[in-house]
C-alpha cells in the first residue's frame, strides 16, 4: 500500500472512531445536555430561586427522568454530535500535524513536532467545520429541549390538570408546541417545520456562533488533552506511558479547558437559536443584537451561566469517550493518538 493510500486509510478508520465515540457518548449522556439546554431558557427570576441540582430533581420529579431529560432531543443530538465529533475528531490529528510541519523548525532544521499552538489551530479548524456542517441537526436538538421546558397541561373535563400540553410563556403561549417531544413528528418533521415557517436558511440560524463555539470547544478539549497526555509521557508521570489512567485524566482536564473556552458562546448559540420560538420579543437581529441584549438585560454574569452544566456535561463525557475513542482506534488497527 502507498504512503497515500495508507493516509487515507488511517483517516477514514479514524472517522469510523470518532463518529462511534460521539454518537456513543451523547446517547448516554443527552439528560446532562437537556438539563443545560432548560436551564439557560429558563426566566431570570427561576434561576435566582433555583440551584441547577435542584431544578434538575424538579424535572425529575415532575416529569421522570425518560420523558424530561433523557428522551428530549436524544435521535437529533446523536446524529448531531456523531456527525460534528466525526469530523472534528476525526480530522483533528492529520491538521495538527499539518499545521506543525509547516511551523517552526528546531536547531538541525527539522519540523519541530507538535505544539500547543498547533493543538489549538487544529482544534480550531476542526471543531468549526465539524459543528457548522451539523448546524441544521444541533438546531432541532436545542428547541426540542427548550421548547420542553415551557409546556404545561391544559385543565380536563374533570377540572384537573388533564389536557393536552400547550406552552406555558413565549410569543406561542397557550398553543401546542411544535418542537418537543411530546408533540408529533419526529427529526425530519422538525426540519420541514423550520424550513415551511422560517425557510431554508433558518436552519442554519445560529451556525456562525456553534461553529465559533465547536471550535472553542475543540481548541479547549484537544490542547487540554493532546498537551496533558504529551507532557505526561515526557515527564513519566501518570504510569509513564498510554493507558486509561493517563486517558481519564487528560479527559477530566480538556473538559475544564473547553467549558472555560466555549461557555460564552454556547450560551449566546442558545439564546439565538430559540429566540424566534420563545422569545416574546421575537427573533433577534443579529449576534450582536443577543449579546448586547442579554448583557443589559440580565448582567454581564449571564456569559458564565452555562459553564457549570457544561461542565457537568463535559466531564462525564470526555472521560468515558476519549478512552472509548483510543481503544477503538486500537480495535480497527490504529495506533493510540500521538
Amino acid at each position: 500500500m502507498s504512503s497515500g493510500s495508507k493516509h487515507v486509510s488511517e483517516l477514514r478508520l479514524n472517522f469510523v472512531a470518532s463518529c462511534v465515540t460521539g454518537s456513543s457518548a451523547v446517547a448516554l449522556f443527552n439528560p446532562l445536555d437537556c438539563l443545560r439546554v432548560r436551564w439557560q431558557t429558563l426566566p431570570e427570576a427561576t434561576v435566582a430561586s433555583n440551584s441547577l441540582l435542584g431544578f434538575g430533581r424538579k424535572v425529575v420529579a415532575a416529569e421522570g427522568l425518560w420523558r424530561g431529560l433523557w428522551a428530549p432531543g436524544l435521535f437529533a443530538n446523536t446524529l448531531g454530535i456523531g456527525c460534528s465529533t466525526g469530523l472534528r475528531l476525526g480530522l483533528y490529528p492529520a491538521i495538527r500535524d499539518t499545521l506543525a510541519a509547516a511551523g517552526a523548525a528546531d536547531d538541525d532544521g527539522k519540523a519541530a513536532g507538535k505544539t500547543a499552538s498547533s493543538m489549538v489551530g487544529a482544534g480550531l479548524l476542526a471543531g468549526a467545520l465539524g459543528y457548522w456542517i451539523s448546524t441544521p441537526l444541533h438546531l432541532v436538538k436545542t428547541r426540542q429541549q427548550a421548547e420542553l421546558g415551557m409546556l404545561r397541561a391544559t385543565v380536563g373535563e374533570g377540572g384537573g390538570a388533564g389536557g393536552a400540553a400547550v406552552l406555558a410563556r413565549g410569543p406561542r403561549a397557550g398553543l401546542p408546541p411544535v418542537f418537543a417531544r411530546r408533540s408529533p413528528g419526529g427529526v425530519g418533521a422538525s426540519l420541514a417545520r423550520v424550513v415551511r415557517d422560517e425557510g431554508a436558511l433558518a436552519l442554519w440560524r445560529g451556525s456562525l456562533a456553534l461553529a465559533a463555539r465547536g471550535a472553542l470547544i475543540s481548541a479547549g478539549q484537544f490542547v487540554g488533552y493532546d498537551l496533558t497526555k504529551t507532557y505526561a509521557k515526557q515527564h513519566g508521570l501518570l504510569g509513564g506511558g498510554e493507558g486509561p489512567l493517563l486517558h481519564t485524566v487528560a479527559g477530566v482536564i480538556s473538559a475544564v479547558s473547553a467549558a472555560t473556552l466555549a461557555a460564552p458562546a454556547d450560551m449566546l448559540m442558545t439564546r439565538f437559536s430559540t429566540a424566534a420560538a420563545l422569545r416574546s420579543g421575537g427573533a433577534y437581529r443579529g449576534y450582536l443584537h443577543c449579546a448586547a441584549s442579554l448583557t443589559r438585560e440580565e448582567g454581564a454574569a449571564v456569559w458564565l451561566r452555562g459553564w457549570w452544566p457544561m461542565f457537568v456535561r463535559m466531564a462525564p463525557t470526555f472521560v468515558i469517550a476519549m478512552p472509548l475513542y483510543e481503544q477503538l482506534r486500537r480495535l480497527l488497527g490504529l495506533a493510540y493518538m500521538d
